[in-house]
């Protein structure tokens, strides 16, 4: 038994056969479970890719188009073309968080 450095009192004996960056079986079980989480969410996700991806970019770019129409083919005088064309960039940008999302998932039920 090797004790060790700075121990004088022999209290502390390191144990040879165990690994102190093997993770627990705690940790191990917590992962296997956040990868089957990450894994059906990512299966969910990519079912609902048909419809939410084809549905935010049209909106995007209908918001868009409404934008240019009724800024320049009207004649409402206060209409608010930069909150709307905001909100056509928050649907192309939700999404872009949506693939993102996507990545991040499968990455992490893979690994």
């Amino acid at each position: 038994m090797k004790l060790l450095a700075g121990d004088f009192h022999g209290d502390s004996v390191r144990n040879p056969y165990l690994n102190e960056r093997s993770p627990s079986m705690i940790s191990r079980a917590l992962r296997t479970l956040l990868r089957g989480f990450a894994f059906a969410l990512y299966g969910v996700l990519a079912l609902l890719e048909g419809i939410v991806c084809p549905l935010l970019a049209g909106l995007s770019i209908l918001i868009a188009l409404s934008a240019f129409v009724f800024e320049y083919g009207s004649r409402v005088p206060k209409f608010p073309f930069w909150t709307v064309l905001g909100a056509s960039f928050g649907c192309a940008l939700t999404m872009v968080l949506y693939y993102a999302l996507m990545r991040f998932l499968r990455s992490a039920s893979t690994t």
